[in-house]
């Protein structure tokens, strides 16, 4: 006999599943920065600041870093974590700021990662992380910041902005998913179509 309440109960646990992995297999956006200051020379400043006058909160974790950073200074808040990485937050108004001093010469690189891309959130204003370069006489390249990213409620990021004269950005691929994540997947459509199939035959 056909029972509506298991049955339901059922289908519900297998979507949970099968969304749950491939919300997992999704994951965050990466991407790596690499900043070129060949030609420069004495002492230079790289300024990262990552503000909002939105609700939704965002994360850019910034890691795997390359060349030789100086000491960094903090304006806002900013969570510097034990395996080297440090977390900024799209904080609103003048957001979450974070500055390196650099000796201008070489290359400087990183990897950085969104928490959260927005493409759910039905707000209306963006984020922004910029990130600015300077020597002592001022600003090298864009005033606005050599590299930007501008996160878009209901559209999530778009396609970054570099200065082409200091800077490249480059999408991180996605890691390849573990077996345990295709296994995960694969029961959850398994039961959502067991399932169905039984309902089927309970109908007839």
């Amino acid at each position: 006999m056909f029972n509506a309440t298991t049955f339901l109960r059922q289908a519900a646990l297998a979507l949970l599943l099968a969304t749950s992995s491939l919300a997992a297999l999704a994951g965050p956006i990466s991407y790596h920065v690499n900043v070129d200051t060949t030609g420069r020379t004495g002492a230079g400043a790289l300024d990262l600041m990552f503000h909002t006058f939105s609700s939704t909160q965002v994360s850019a974790t910034l890691s795997n870093f390359s060349g030789a950073f100086g000491a960094a200074s903090v304006a806002e808040q900013v969570t510097f974590n034990p395996d080297g990485s440090i977390v900024l937050a799209n904080l609103p108004d003048f957001g979450s700021y974070l500055k390196f001093d650099l000796s201008l010469g070489g290359a400087f690189g990183f990897d950085i990662l969104f928490s959260d891309d927005q493409s759910l959130d039905t707000g209306a204003e963006s984020s922004l992380l910029s990130i600015g370069l300077y020597d002592a006489a001022g600003v090298l390249g864009d005033p606005y910041g050599i590299v930007q990213f501008e996160l878009t409620p209901g559209q999530g990021i778009g396609t970054p902005y570099a200065d082409a004269a200091f800077a490249q950005v480059s999408e991180v691929a996605a890691a390849v998913p573990e077996p345990a994540d295709w296994l995960l997947m694969g029961t959850g459509l398994a039961l959502l179509g067991a399932s169905l199939r039984r309902r089927s035959t309970a109908a007839r």
